[in-house]
């Protein structure tokens, strides 16, 4: 890490969020912030305890990179803010295979989030780079302690990466921005 390099963070997206350039739909990311022993409630009603790790996820980005759904086997939707995320490992200790969690509650340990009701459940195994297992909420803000030396800027229809570019670069003069494709 280079002195100079700059930290994406928290508050670096809300004010990135908060500008208008046209050719930018969405800042993509997927953070994860904490791992402690939470109550999941079963088909029964009887709650399950498992340590899982929280984190929060972009409204597109399962989408964005072409996950499916554990459940009905088809690529995931766009999600919506505050939609709750498990990962099909963690569905699958908790209510075994085969069963549908969705609508089921999470007790959560969340602040400000106690009951959390899950929206679906994302396959992992088939991207085999990804070692992450967890619930996810869905938010187009990651958690206030996220920390990351790149972001991920899904292009609005018909834009491109320069135009984009130039944009950024105008929105915010005192940062250099590059991109990759």
């Amino acid at each position: 890490q280079y002195n100079d390099e700059l930290r994406i963070d928290h508050n670096f997206i809300k004010r990135l969020n908060s500008l208008e350039i046209p050719s930018m739909r969405e800042i993509l990311f997927q953070s994860m912030f904490a791992a402690v022993d939470t109550k999941y409630e079963t088909e029964d009603g009887k709650l399950k305890t498992l340590m899982s790790t929280y984190g929060y996820c972009s409204p597109r980005f399962f989408h964005y990179n072409w996950y499916r759904s554990a459940v009905t086997g088809e690529r995931v939707p766009q999600f919506n803010e505050g939609d709750v995320l498990i990962t099909s490992d963690i569905s699958n200790k908790v209510y075994g295979k085969g069963v549908d969690p969705r609508g089921f509650v999470i007790h959560s340990q969340v602040e400000g989030q106690p009951l959390l009701r899950i929206s679906d459940v994302i396959e992992t195994s088939d991207h085999l780079n990804d070692s992450f297992s967890g619930i996810f909420i869905v938010s187009s803000l990651p958690h206030e302690h996220y920390s990351s030396p790149g972001m991920s800027i899904e292009l609005a229809p018909g834009a491109t990466a320069a135009q984009l570019q130039k944009e950024l670069s105008q929105a915010m003069p005192e940062y250099y921005f590059t991109y990759r494709i």
